[in-house]
């Protein structure tokens, strides 16, 4: 399993929290704060939201626009990593698909769902460059998945880190996965 971010679970476990653990999860309160319309709509009334953005295409076009700008490595400079036709076509697979609503659920379902149990498959992290998984400490990932075998941090690519930075994402994939290759091939 590969992720391009962190990964938190309801139940930290048993051992007391690092200073770095507690730092980012103040860190993460603050910048919940700062973020909390955002995050209170789509974890309390994700199927409002969404139906407000299907009747609007000028509204789908905002919301897309402002989290592209949030969340995307550009440092708040949309234009400088975004050009209006890529935005329009995302904006646009949204509102053919009627799909905006579904990409919302999951914030609804985090307080919904049991615990998530640990991850015991091989797994791989390369942390995005956005502001949430800024300073994001390791050890909050060794909680949850037992076999991390691939721990990343570039520079560059934010929350949709394959669509800003795909080559670099193809060579993390390949990082991660060729050892793991290997050892299939050995069993055979």
């Amino acid at each position: 399993m590969h992720m391009t971010s962190g990964t938190l679970t309801a139940n930290l476990g048993d051992e007391p929290l690092t200073a770095d653990e507690e730092a980012y999860l103040a860190g993460l309160e603050a910048y919940d704060a700062e973020d909390q319309g955002y995050s209170g709509i789509m974890c309390t009334r994700p199927d409002t939201i969404a139906a407000a953005l299907l009747d609007s295409p000028a509204g789908l076009l905002a919301w897309i626009a402002d989290k592209y700008r949030d969340w995307s490595d550009c440092g708040g400079e949309l234009e400088s990593r975004w050009d209006m036709d890529t935005l329009l076509t995302v904006a646009t697979l949204y509102w053919v698909t009627g799909s905006i609503g579904s990409s919302f659920r999951i914030y609804y379902d985090y307080a919904h769902n049991e615990p998530r149990p640990d991850v015991t498959v091989p797994a791989a992290i390369t942390l995005s460059h956005e502001p949430l998984m800024a300073n994001f400490p390791k050890g909050l990932v060794e909680r949850t998945m037992t076999d991390l075998r691939h721990w990343s941090t570039p520079d560059q690519g934010g929350h949709f880190m394959a669509h800003e930075e795909p080559q670099q994402v193809i060579e993390e994939l390949r990082t991660f996965f060729r050892p793991l290759r290997s050892l299939v091939q050995a069993s055979r």
